[in-house]
């Protein structure tokens, strides 16, 4: 098992070394996974990797997301979360909310996480078992961003029919 901080650094390491991809986009480096209550990482060099549509209590289907970042300030965050089918078949569903993130460990200095953000899907019966985009922007009180992406295929059962 990798030790946390070193899975980090390694992460980081792929992230500036990618063209395109976070390093070019603001002076933080984010890395988006899943994950209702730790987080679970989703590998950048798949090209699609399954998540699971998870029915909320109030009726509502989500996808669980996590984030991991370094180089932003943690406190009154501005995230921008947006799902979207990869073939444009839907628009995309976004939402922006102001999150603190959470510092998990001493030994992960700089390093914020913000775990089980539930990504809405509104029309789950349209994007079961489709490629779909999710993207995360997140901007510090400062103006520093860090943004990510990955795709994922979201497997489900049960879900209503697209419409």
């Amino acid at each position: 098992m990798i030790h946390r901080p070193t899975a980090l650094a390694l992460a980081v390491a792929a992230l500036l070394s990618m063209g395109g991809c976070a390093a070019d986009v603001g002076t933080g480096i984010a890395e988006l996974g899943t994950g209702e209550w730790r987080f679970e990482a989703l590998d950048p060099a798949a090209d699609a990797q399954d998540v699971e549509l998870i029915r909320g209590a109030q009726g509502g289907v989500h996808i669980w997301t996590s984030v991991r970042v370094v180089g932003l300030v943690p406190a009154r965050v501005t995230m921008e979360l947006v799902t979207e089918p990869v073939d444009g078949s839907l628009l995309p569903e976004r939402s922006v909310v102001e999150v603190d993130l959470d510092d998990p460990r001493e030994e992960t200095a700089g390093m914020h996480e913000l775990i089980g953000w539930p990504a809405v899907v509104s029309r789950p019966g349209c994007v079961v078992d489709r490629e779909l985009r999710l993207s995360i922007t997140l901007t510090d009180q400062d103006g520093a961003t860090a943004y990510d992406e990955r795709i994922v295929v979201p497997r489900g059962t049960d879900m209503p029919a697209c419409e």
